[in-house]
């Protein structure tokens, strides 16, 4: 008889409860609730987390958030336009071109992805405005829910603030240019900060034009037994799209070599803006007892034009509204001379989405076909951290998610607006409904063997359902929409373990993992649908290390070797295109003088297979390639100025490209996204 993963946890909770007694007891530290949701806080989780914090950011060489993420090992970032990180697609223990979906990313615990397949645009969070940055590899599922499936990467905000206005200007290559203006009040027991922050650019390539506006606003207040806050993030993006380049051996075309910077899409473009409001509330009940309350609004539009050639143009305006409620309970609670650190939440969240797409902007008023769905989803979930002796942390959680999908389509351009969201309808399309639940589970172990040296190993139960982009497909051959049967809900078993060394600011992370998938949500090529695959497996390990070798020396090393292959089906033993076997990442930070330091940073990508290229047998890869940046940081005394000469892409290497799709049609012809060659950025700042 099988039995369900909550009952599984709570027997093994219990077991711990009535056998405590004969366990060496140790009492947890007093409960201190931050915007993250991580009870116990992340170095304590049985995983190997790594926590960035200001420092650690700032001494990346780079440009965006998307730069930042990608040096950590385990996460492969994936660039297709721009230099600040625009659709820069982050992918988390393998999962090739899927990685936005099977890796959640979170800004003070809340959800950035989204209910289509868009990528998440971190160029609209301000880096200045990060307080630290948690990656928690092969965790995350029992505390958030859908998504977390690779792991879950956390971005907290600033909860304190110096005071005082700043003003920062970067120029570089390609015409760029932007800046930003910060203003921040630190009171007795408020503080408050707004920053807006603009860059402009050209783009390396031809129809790359980029503008990326944002505003960050937060507030903070603590009281005697009660803290409150709210913070506000919105941007606004405007992005031409230059498209693909060909190579085609078959009659010598390489417009990846010979013409990188060029444009297949010369008309195409996306603009996208939005807003977030997050409010959130924390109520000390007791010594050992609290209450959270967290909240978020989200709205987001966007609106792009494709020319498929051959006269063929779209339009496409899409619109989502979402809105979620988090409240949960923080305790500590001592039992048969066990401690216990527990949390316990409720999740809700509702959504909207709307997608119409007509021929141009002229016709907006008359769409080809029209998407309307909305998504409930509400959770409970409780996660127990259980100091057994002075030295060993177990941590036990569960969680029941249950997500109900209502949708229709419609293709007569001359029907009537959709006058019903809730089946049955009466319109042109089919409408559907579905209603499905997952329980996902996990426990784990955090063992010191020395102050500064631990032990840990997990094992978790994660799932994702489909987005809408996969409920619902474009029939090219007659330019509309079509409902699919509902996707299963994919599940996966994840397993980790390893090491975790940490003395002052140098630390020591190995993490190794092995997942089995089932029913993983994926496109396939050949049915030209998003179907669910026969099983697949993740496994491999990262290292990531950072040490003071000299007083003026700092060393980075980062590295990874995964393996994601398909078990069973057509394609079984086949390696899961897109996905590089080894990646690695190197930097040295020499502080030459007091105020002056020197970033030299490599990044390695392995071969990987092309997109399409699921049989293995097109008969090459997308190239491994290195890629050099150069930074010098320098600042006064009294740290009132400062500046970044930043030289990336050093030794300009032409022709790299992250992502490449192979011809379904043609043999050894296929499409590749160029990166950029070498540029430079300035960036120049003063405090007020």
């Amino acid at each position: 008889m099988r039995t369900h993963p909550l009952f599984r946890a709570g027997a093994l909770a219990s077991v711990c409860f009535l056998f405590g007694p004969a366990m060496a007891a140790t009492e947890l530290a007093p409960i201190e609730v931050s915007a993250t949701r991580l009870e116990p806080s992340a170095e304590l989780l049985p995983v190997g987390a790594v926590v960035l914090d200001r420092d650690d950011i700032n001494d990346v060489a780079g440009n965006s958030l998307a730069d930042v993420l990608d040096t950590v090992a385990g996460i492969n970032g994936r660039r297709f336009y721009g230099i600040n990180g625009s659709r820069t697609s982050v992918d988390m223990l393998g999962f090739g071109v899927t990685g936005t979906q099977n890796s959640l990313i979170l800004i003070n615990g809340r959800r950035l992805n989204d209910v289509d397949l868009a990528p998440i645009d971190f160029a609209a969070i301000p880096v200045s405005a990060i307080e630290r940055i948690e990656v928690l590899p092969a965790s995350g599922a029992v505390l958030y829910g859908n998504g977390a499936v690779g792991g879950a990467i956390n971005i907290v905000t600033r909860e304190q603030y110096d005071g005082g206005t700043a003003i920062e200007g970067r120029f570089g290559t390609y015409s760029t240019s932007g800046g930003r203006l910060e203003t921040s009040y630190r009171g007795p027991a408020s503080s408050a900060m707004i920053a807006a922050q603009t860059l402009e650019s050209d783009g390396y390539r031809d129809n790359n034009e980029t503008g990326q506006h944002n505003l960050f606003a937060d507030f903070r207040h603590r009281g005697t037994n009660a803290d409150s806050g709210i913070t506000v993030l919105a941007d606004k993006q405007r992005l031409r799209l230059p498209g693909a380049r060909t190579v085609n051996p078959n009659t010598g075309l390489d417009e990846i070599s010979d013409d990188p910077v060029g444009t297949s899409t010369p008309r195409d473009w996306a603009d996208q803006q939005g807003v977030q409001v997050m409010p959130s509330m924390h109520r000390r009940l007791g010594q050992d007892l609290s209450f959270q309350l967290d909240g978020t609004a989200r709205l987001k539009q966007q609106e792009y034009f494709v020319d498929q050639g051959f006269g063929f143009t779209s339009y496409t305006e899409a619109r989502s509204v979402s809105a979620a409620l988090n409240p949960r309970l923080h305790g500590l609670a001592t039992h048969g001379g066990i401690s216990h650190q527990w949390s316990l939440g409720i999740d809700y969240s509702y959504t909207n989405f709307d997608r119409d797409t007509s021929l141009n902007e002229l016709s907006a008023g008359q769409p080809i076909h029209e998407v309307a769905i909305s998504q409930h989803t509400s959770a409970v979930y409780l996660l127990d951290t259980m100091a057994l002796t002075q030295n060993t942390l177990v941590t036990l959680g569960a969680r029941h998610e249950w997500v109900a999908t209502r949708a229709r389509d419609s293709y007569d351009a001359n029907a009537p607006a959709p006058a019903c969201f809730f089946p049955p309808c009466d319109a042109q399309g089919t409408p559907f409904d579905t209603d499905q639940d997952m329980g996902i589970y996990s426990i784990g172990i955090r063992h010191w063997l020395l102050p500064e040296l631990a032990l840990f190993a997990n094992l978790e139960r994660n799932a994702r359902y489909a987005t809408v982009d996969e409920f619902f497909e474009l029939d090219p051959a007659n330019n509309f929409v079509t409902s699919l049967d509902p996707l299963d809900i994919q599940t996966g078993r994840l397993a980790s373990a390893g090491a975790d060394w940490q003395r002052g600011r140098s630390r020591l992370t190995v993490t190794g993992w092995s997942g089995h998938f089932s029913n993983e949500i994926a496109y396939d090529p050949d049915a030209g649908e998003n179907v669910n695959l026969d099983d697949t497996r993740r496994y491999g390990v990262s290292i990531n290390a950072r040490a003071r070798v000299l007083p003026a020396l700092t060393l980075t090393a980062n590295g990874s070797y995964q393996r994601a292959r398909f078990d069973d089906g057509i394609n079984a033993g086949n390696e899961v295109p897109v996905v590089p076997r080894q990646t690695g990442y190197l930097r040295a930070d020499w502080a030459v003088a007091e105020r002056l330091t020197v970033s030299l940073s490599q990044r390695y990508v392995g071969k990987k297979y092309f997109d399409n290229d699921q049989a293995n047998d097109f008969g090459q890869r997308i190239p491994s390639y290195r890629w050099t940046d150069l930074e010098l940081h320098a600042q006064a005394r009294d740290s009132s100025l400062w500046a970044k000469l930043g030289v990336y892409n050093l030794q300009d290497r032409e022709g790299l490209f992250d992502y490449g799709v192979s011809s379904s049609f043609t043999p050894g012809v296929y499409n590749g996204y160029p990166l950029p060659d070498k540029h430079l950025m300035l960036t120049l700042g003063a405090r007020l």
